[in-house]
């Protein structure tokens, strides 16, 4: 698609091909065929415009049902969708979200009234101390944000079950992007060497293999192959509850030989799981927090979450000039933009890149010229 806002108003612009060869140039607003001043708006257009182009009859737009509900009525069909779609965790700070922030502001509101100019003015409300839920404290912009990203799904949820035609235009506060700790080899080493007992093969394996904790505590005995040195982590536990990895999908970690050994040393025949209590029975978050924070306390280091061992072991892989790709893969990240953020701790990636120039004036091989150019 083609479009694009210009002076408060959304356009589509485009060179279409016709059946002839030739080309043709198509514009114009949403407006004209009765459109909202959306970015939707314009791509209906845009479709309505090529259609009339080529003489057929244009896409017809989803029928609305004839009395939109209010935004109180619909909060139940969104939590029913997000409770299928998310994790726990995620469905929990939805309900939390919509319940302290915005249903108070748009509870009774039908949700074909919301508009952008109404969501500015929540916007504002929520980061302005004068205007704040609870005075003077007005909420830091990343956590309006999540606000309403929140709000914004709701409304793409109403637009598939055909409640409302678009979705309003969003504008984001300006964020910062936010620190994370990660641990150095000495602090890595040194907490591992403190650790209580078999904790110690607890932190070693979230450290060098970057596990979530939810995936160190669904980790069996099946998953790992010390023979070939590899693990697959299929599953995670949160809250009691066994379900698949964060994305969704299983990936394969192979094992440093420090990892191995430590696994072959903690081989127990309790049960199915690799880290799991003395009757074999799962571990949970709060059984796991206090360990940790002791190993930190003998090892004279801050103390930190099971989440923190993560990113150690990306940021080390980082700065050991792994790819990010390899990090991406081994992460089990979605996209390429979650893993970028260790990109900075592998700053000779970029050094050695600006040092191929360095090579003079070499001559390019033949073999890589573009076929079709003449040598001199």
């Amino acid at each position: 698609m083609s479009a694009f806002k210009k002076d408060g108003r959304w356009r589509f612009r485009k060179r279409v091909r016709l059946p002839d060869g030739t080309r043709d140039r198509i514009f114009g607003v949403p407006e004209t065929y009765g459109l909202p001043n959306t970015k939707v708006g314009a791509e209906e257009a845009e479709r309505r415009a090529i259609a009339e182009l080529f003489g057929e009859r244009p896409r017809a737009l989803p029928a609305i049902a004839s009395k939109v509900v209010t935004l109180s009525a619909f909060q139940p069909v969104y939590l029913e969708h997000s409770d299928i779609k998310n994790e726990y965790s995620s469905v929990k700070a939805k309900r939390q979200i919509l319940r302290d922030h915005i249903v108070p502001a748009f509870g009774s509101t039908p949700l074909d009234q919301i508009t952008f100019a109404r969501i500015e003015d929540f916007k504002h409300m929520l980061v302005r101390p004068e205007d704040a839920p609870i005075p003077g404290k007005g909420l830091g912009n990343k956590t309006g944000n999540n606000i309403l990203t929140v709000l914004r799904r709701l409304l793409a949820l109403a637009v598939k079950r055909e409640q409302i035609l678009a979705v309003p235009e969003f504008e984001w506060l300006p964020t910062e992007p936010g620190d994370w700790r990660f641990l150095s080899f000495e602090d890595t080493e040194a907490l591992i060497a403190t650790a209580d007992g078999e904790w110690a093969t607890m932190i070693m394996v979230g450290a060098r293999c970057g596990l979530r904790q939810g995936e160190l505590l669904g980790l069996r005995w099946c998953d790992v192959d010390l023979k070939n040195g590899r693990l697959t982590v299929r599953r995670s536990i949160v809250r009691g509850r066994v379900k698949l990895p964060k994305n969704r999908r299983s990936r394969e970690i192979p094992l440093g030989d420090d990892v191995r050994a430590q696994l072959s040393r903690h081989r127990h025949l309790r049960g199915e799981l690799v880290f799991c209590d003395d009757e074999g029975n799962q571990l949970t978050n709060g059984e796991c927090k206090h360990p940790l924070y002791r190993a930190c306390a003998k090892a004279k280091i801050e103390r930190l979450g099971w989440h923190v061992l993560r990113h150690t072991f990306g940021s080390q892989l980082a700065s050991q000039g792994a790819s990010m790709k390899a990090i991406q893969e081994l992460m089990g990240h979605r996209t390429m933009q979650q893993t970028m953020r260790y990109a900075h701790l592998s700053p000779h990636v970029t050094r050695d890149a600006v040092k191929l120039l360095d090579r003079g004036a070499q001559p390019v091989p033949n073999s890589t010229r573009k076929s079709g150019t003449t040598q001199d």
